[in-house]
């Protein structure tokens, strides 16, 4: 489960350089360059780490769909062409 652990932390990362924002912008008047610097490079930084969640998930997911799992199967939106549906609809 090496991908359920990368996730977990890549989240807990995320998390960590959130809350560190949230402190830093508690009063963003009294922010220094140096800390609003900071601020950019985490924000940066929350970005990739995101980038890196989306992929790590879907790597997650895409076995799922190769074994035969429907769950995430596009449904139909109507009867289509198909004739035994619009039979059975009683068009």
């Amino acid at each position: 489960m090496p991908q359920i652990d990368s996730c977990h932390e890549l989240r807990q990362e995320i998390l960590q350089l959130l809350r560190a924002q949230m402190q830093a912008l508690e009063e963003p008047s009294r922010l220094s360059d140096v800390e609003l610097a900071a601020c950019y490079r985490r924000q940066e930084k929350v970005g990739e780490l995101r980038d890196q969640l989306f992929v790590a998930l879907n790597q997650q997911a895409a076995p799922a769909q190769d074994c035969g799992d429907l769950s995430s199967a596009p449904i139909p939106s109507g009867p289509g062409n198909n004739p035994a549906i619009q039979a059975a609809a009683g068009m």
